[in-house]
């Protein structure tokens, strides 16, 4: 159950812009801390790093994309 409840807060916070306080409710957690525990300890990285860090990503991706266009 623990394995599917972090698939999916993971593809949660890759593909929407929920807010992690609810977040971790929609995935069937009932305490943060409980969600943040586990999530750092299935991924390594605390679920508002990720999403920070997809962010980045998704950042420089849109301006390399822009740099290919305007060749």
């Amino acid at each position: 159950l623990e394995q599917v409840r972090m698939t999916q807060a993971k593809h949660l916070l890759e593909t929407t812009d929920i807010k992690i306080a609810d977040l971790y409710v929609a995935v069937g957690y009932n305490n943060l801390t409980s969600f943040r525990r586990a999530f750092k300890k299935k991924y390594g990285v605390a679920p508002n790093a990720l999403r920070e860090e997809l962010l980045i990503l998704f950042r420089l991706i849109s301006r390399a994309a822009l740099l290919q266009t305007d060749r």
